[in-house]
């Protein structure tokens, strides 16, 4: 009867259906396809719900053709885009997915131009949508003003960052699903879709808003060195109940086939060197002493006195930021009992000799020889690719010279060079890379032209060096799903990254007045630990370096309470000057944020809930058995086993310290 009104429901939309080859089905879903315009219509018998995918959404119509159905749950069929060449679809279901592959020649020429096809699915009032963005956004596709602050250079800038797996999507994937107030106050999930991007190398995604006011999300599949390059490859998992719980599960096993969930156990089985710094790093709040004074090793035993614990302790040698690491003190903080020390170190920028008088002056970590050796990124306009800007000497008030970018391809030969180096100078027992995690990239130098899928191939080769050579543990900035089987901890992957201030130039500012737009990054109401639930055992997520537990002091407790909720330490950066002023309060927030991550190490975060309608009430349950509750709302909370969480708090199965 279910099914029988499912099917009704979906040829209402799309009108009647007569040809045998344009619908495809196994008793649980039924997929049709509609000639016209290239829409898809599935129908899931065991929701009772309709997801349409229609062209509107897209304003891309196409035309079909050559539909063949290969068997009763597959068919196969061409598409025809009005602004570029046909290209061939095969389709298929199994259970309650859909399962879609594109195909078209691989020198097919993409230039200035994005396939965004299948078309988005409909939204329902009541839908949200998560994006892997951060440690994970959950928007309702309602939202007039997605940053929430009014602020249409944010907006315009959301929307831009939401389209590319290279800077915001951390995770090949993103999910629909409905939502409503449950009986006992809480919040129920009803139908919903999981998207499992199997080739997310290049695809973009759109969050755009239909002509009902309500949002969608599509993909556009972007050029591979400006042509087609490889089939691209999606699946659409549908649910009855698209808990957090039943998507997570779903999204793990696809991490699992693919080899990406590699756990901080299975690293330190393989790689027994770093086993022992790899358990000093679970639950360790990374910490950051922003100063120029030889004061490291005496502030470290001051936080252990703290009640630090455990800490991962990170140091650069920065002269633009004003803060130095000697090779004793590095020698010194890897003896203190409890403390990782790690050292900062970039391989992307560099600077062409010509140029190296004429700036403020040469940074230390930069790999030398790049120019010369012809190992710098070029773009597809056949000029040196630039990055991260820097002064001239000139006018030392902005930056405003670009960077050289060493090749990814090109790198390990200078890793191993510098490493080495610097590990005779002083043995210290992780590295911290910045910024090659961040994304995937392209280079057209001829003699080392990079794809972006032998992008992520050569950057996971880069941070595979510090296991199997040195014995280090591995960390970098932001991260991706396709880095964490060479990597240990990422920074800013618990952030989202259109939401930040100070661009990583201005780490030790601290706002007394929180900007609107880390405000909306803090939202808790937003936010949803999904990469947590798929990678916490895996890898240990942070904030960013210029948005970390103490910077914010009006809405710390807040941060705090976001690393309870997702079982993952906080981050902590301070002068001299700020340590003294806010002593006590780094005390009493480590024994708060880091509880969860302390409690629950190794443990999935198997289950996550909202406990009241809005939103403010959550519920996290890891695999040990660990429960618990954190309150961001500003009344003390009930929950229905009797257990009391104070407001702007947290309360947890286990006894609290």
């Amino acid at each position: 009867m279910v099914k029988a009104f499912v099917l009704c429901a979906a040829l209402q939309v799309v009108g009647a259906l007569s040809c045998a080859a344009q619908e495809i089905g196994n008793g649980r879903l039924t997929v049709h396809l509609s000639r016209t315009d290239g829409s898809l219509v599935v129908a899931d018998a065991e929701s009772g719900r309709a997801w349409r995918s229609g062209a509107e959404f897209a304003n891309a119509p196409v035309e079909v053709s050559d539909v063949v159905k290969t068997s009763p749950t597959s068919m196969v069929y061409r598409v025809k885009p009005r602004d570029w060449q046909e290209f061939t679809c095969r389709a298929s279901v199994e259970g309650g997915e859909l399962d879609v592959a594109i195909e078209a020649p691989a020198e097919a020429k993409m230039t200035g131009y994005r396939l965004g096809y299948p078309f988005p699915f409909a939204s329902e009032t009541g839908d949200r949508f998560y994006f892997p963005n951060g440690c994970g956004l959950s928007i309702p596709c309602e939202a007039k003003d997605p940053s929430g602050i009014g602020d249409e250079s944010i907006n315009r800038a959301l929307e831009k960052s939401q389209r590319g797996y290279q800077t915001s999507m951390k995770m090949g994937c993103w999910i629909q699903y409905a939502e409503k107030p449950a009986a006992d106050g809480s919040l129920e999930q009803g139908a919903g879709m999981l998207a499992i991007v199997g080739t997310p190398w290049n695809i973009y995604l759109n969050f755009s808003k239909g002509d009902n006011g309500r949002r969608t999300v599509g993909l556009d599949w972007s050029p591979d060195m400006m042509r087609f390059g490889h089939a691209r490859h999606i699946r659409y998992c549908f649910f009855k109940k698209a808990t957090p719980g039943n998507l997570a599960r779903r999204y793990r096993a696809e991490m699992e086939r693919r080899g990406f969930r590699v756990t901080l156990k299975e690293k330190a089985a393989k790689y027994p060197a770093i086993a022992k710094n790899l358990e000093l790093l679970k639950g360790a709040p990374n910490i950051w002493h922003w100063s120029e004074r030889p004061d490291k090793v005496e502030k470290a035993l001051e936080l252990k006195k703290l009640g630090f614990g455990n800490m991962l302790f990170s140091t650069v040698t920065r002269r633009d930021l004003g803060v130095w690491i000697t090779p004793e003190e590095k020698r010194h903080l890897a003896k203190i009992p409890g403390v990782l020390c790690t050292e900062y170190d970039i391989y992307c920028d560099t600077m062409e000799p010509e140029m190296v008088d004429k700036i403020d002056y040469l940074r230390p970590h930069w790999p030398l020889g790049v120019w010369d050796a012809g190992d710098y990124v070029v773009g597809g306009d056949g000029k040196p690719l630039r990055g991260w800007k820097v002064p001239l000497k000139s006018d030392p008030s902005k930056p405003c010279i670009g960077c050289l970018r060493l090749c990814e391809r090109q790198a390990p030969a200078y890793i191993r060079a510098r490493v080495a180096k610097l590990q005779a100078e002083a043995a210290i027992g992780a590295r911290f890379f910045d910024v090659t995690g961040t994304g995937i990239g392209e280079c057209w130098h001829p003699r080392h032209m990079v794809s972006r899928r032998e992008s992520v191939k050569a950057r996971q080769d880069m941070f595979r060096i510090a296991h199997e050579e040195f014995g280090l543990v591995a960390g970098t900035e932001d991260g991706l799903e396709c880095y964490v089987p060479d990597v240990d901890y990422f920074e800013g992957v618990f952030n989202a990254s259109h939401w930040r201030v100070d661009g990583g130039r201005y780490m030790w500012k601290i706002y007394e007045e929180t900007p609107p737009v880390i405000k909306r990054s803090l939202d808790p109401t937003m936010r949803f630990p999904f990469w947590e639930m798929v990678f916490r055992d895996c890898v240990v997520g942070y904030w960013y370096w210029t948005c970390y537990n103490n910077k914010f002091p009006q809405d710390w407790w807040k941060m705090d309470l976001l690393n309870v909720i997702a079982g993952t330490p906080p981050m902590y950066l301070f002068t001299p000057e700020v340590f003294e002023r806010q002593k006590n309060s780094l005390a009493a927030s480590v024994k708060r944020a880091a509880s969860t991550a302390r409690a629950t190490k190794d443990a999935l975060l198997v289950e996550f809930r909202w406990l009241t309608a809005d939103r403010l009430v959550q519920e996290s349950v890891f695999s040990n058995g660990y429960r618990v509750i954190a309150n961001f709302s500003d009344k003390p909370y009930v929950a229905p086993d009797g257990m009391l969480v104070p407001p702007r708090d947290f309360s947890s199965a286990h006894s609290r310290e």
